[in-house]
């Protein structure tokens, strides 16, 4: 295989990843590219003004009725080989990419929970949550256990190195038959479904998808989909881009001051409403699921980092953290397309060899 083609794979060491090397509080203003703050009074699309009540509905309904959740997939790790008990390891993303499936995740969910080789050491499991199922919490059971191998594509700008990044994944379904099942359910992965850029980081709602690790525990995941509100920051170091939304309000309730561990390797969602339902919120009249247009998904979540944000915040609110996303620019997204490719035929051939799968038994 052509060196430039190679699938980086973590071996259990830890020393270039996230959480051992945690990325420094992004400096301002050398590293601030965007900030919502100026970029509003310069917005030459016309909005609509909203009411605090109204923007709250539109959240709630766009919350409930996104499909965004649709594709998200929790990351389970089984304690010991005698044990029944499955935790929490983290969040990812069902993508396509041409007729391959794969899971998009962040490298420390992977690395941290027992990678070795180009598979899983049976301990691991990547699983849906079945929605239809959901009660009025959030709460999911897993349905189906899926057999991974794959390993990292060969993102650009790694040069100069940086500790901890890109602290992104791909990992590829090498079982036909279940690419052909989830086929239908993963997120076409490419640039017009994800890249959002300059004053276009203005429009739609924002979302967050992950499992959160406060309310999961044995025998159940909590996945939920976090209004996200919009993006605050967008920084840029060494030639990578990421998105920032502050988060943990000062003086609010516990709901918005809480721990994101487990939507590491989740989902940074923009969703779009059609021209139909911007005219219907101008005219203040109900929204409607087909009202909803165009989803993207902009970024990975990978790092909260406790500190308050650097510098003026885009808000009148104080905040004490900040979410830190990877931005899914087109040259992120045409890395991790070319590292699915390049890793797809190697992960059939080794479901071939006789590799097992893996089960809950």
């Amino acid at each position: 295989m052509p060196e430039k083609t190679r699938i980086h794979i973590p071996t259990g060491n830890l020393d270039n990843e996230i959480r051992a090397l945690p990325v420094p509080q992004f400096r301002v203003p050398q590293e601030l590219k965007w900030s919502r703050r100026t970029a509003l009074p310069n917005a030459t699309p016309a909005g609509v003004d909203l009411s605090a009540e109204r923007s709250r509905q539109l959240n709630d309904f766009v919350a409930a009725h996104t499909s965004a959740p649709e594709y998200h997939v929790a990351l389970l790790k089984r304690e010991d080989v005698d044990s029944h008990s499955l935790s929490l390891a983290g969040s990812g993303t069902l993508i396509q990419v041409e007729q391959h499936v794969a899971i998009l995740s962040a490298s420390h969910v992977f690395a941290e929970k027992g990678l070795e080789g180009d598979r899983f050491g049976g301990a691991v499991y990547a699983m849906f949550s079945n929605r239809q199922s959901r009660d009025n919490r959030g709460r999911s059971m897993p349905t189906d256990a899926l057999f991974l191998s794959g390993g990292f594509g060969p993102l650009p700008n790694r040069e100069p190195s940086v500790e901890g990044l890109p602290d992104l994944a791909v990992f590829v379904l090498n079982d036909p038959a279940m690419v052909e099942k989830y086929k239908p359910r993963a997120f076409p992965f490419d640039e017009p479904h994800c890249c959002v850029d300059a004053d276009d980081l203005l429009q739609g709602t924002w979302l967050i998808t992950g499992a959160r690790g406060e309310l999961s525990g044995p025998g159940r995941v909590y996945n939920e989909v976090d209004r996200a509100g919009f993006v605050d920051r967008v920084y840029e170091r060494k030639g990578m881009s990421f998105l920032s939304t502050f988060v943990d309000p000062v003086g609010e309730s516990r709901k918005h001051r809480r721990n994101w561990g487990g939507t590491s390797g989740g989902g940074c969602w923009n969703q779009r409403s059609t021209a139909v339902g911007f005219d219907k919120l101008r005219h203040h009249a109900p929204l409607e699921r087909e009202d909803l247009g165009m989803l993207r998904l902009a970024g990975v979540p990978f790092f909260h980092s406790a500190e308050a944000p650097q510098g003026r915040p885009d808000s009148l609110n104080r905040f004490e953290g900040e979410l830190i996303c990877h931005h899914l620019t087109p040259q992120v997204v045409q890395g991790i397309r070319a590292g699915v490719l390049a890793q797809a035929d190697d992960a059939y051939r080794h479901f071939a060899a006789g590799a097992a799968a893996p089960t809950l038994d």
